[in-house]
């Protein structure tokens, strides 16, 4: 039990599975490219089912230590892509449950890059000289971190994850 892991994958981006129980009969990524308004739907429940979790998690209390499951847990949920109709993975919003021990702040919503790309595929634009255009890179090493796993045991916090020309470290603002 010293470290407990659990991965939920849904489906893969390119699913064109159809939620018939919630009365979508189109397929999901054929409505995706087609930018069809049932995907709010699809979203909603996918979102229903996270916070099912989350409530669920929230409900057990901790066996040997304070709080609940949710309280020394970190759960994350994301998409592949921000924008399905472009593939695109830019601005994605990525939503963290849990504090993990008490790691994470909770409760509030934070944009790391001063740059919003409403349009990705035609809004080309970098950050301003000087302001790091923070990355998934940089959230892996901040929940990395919160597990307290160090490259090497005894030595200073991992701050480098996947592909370094995209990774600055851990994300600021976000330990408690």
């Amino acid at each position: 039990g010293l470290t407990n892991i659990v991965t939920f994958f849904w489906a893969n981006s390119e699913n064109n599975m159809s939620f018939p129980w919630i009365n979508i009969s189109t397929g999901h990524h054929d409505m995706s490219h087609a930018r069809a308004p049932g995907l709010v739907q699809i979203d909603q429940w996918y979102a229903g089912q996270f916070n099912n979790m989350i409530t669920a998690l929230n409900a057990i209390p901790e066996s040997g230590a304070a709080g609940s499951i949710l309280d020394n847990s970190v759960m994350m949920y994301t998409s592949c892509l921000s924008d399905g109709s472009s593939h695109h993975s830019d601005n994605m919003p990525i939503t963290l449950a849990g504090s993990n021990g008490g790691y994470f702040k909770q409760g509030h919503a934070i944009r790391f890059n001063s740059i919003f790309t409403a349009n990705a595929v035609n809004d080309q634009v970098a950050p301003p000289a000087g302001v790091p255009d923070l990355s998934n890179s940089d959230l892996m090493v901040s929940i990395i971190n919160s597990f307290e796993v160090a490259t090497n045991p005894g030595q200073a916090p991992t701050t480098t994850f996947g592909n370094p020309i995209f990774c600055h470290g851990a994300l600021p603002n976000v330990k408690a």
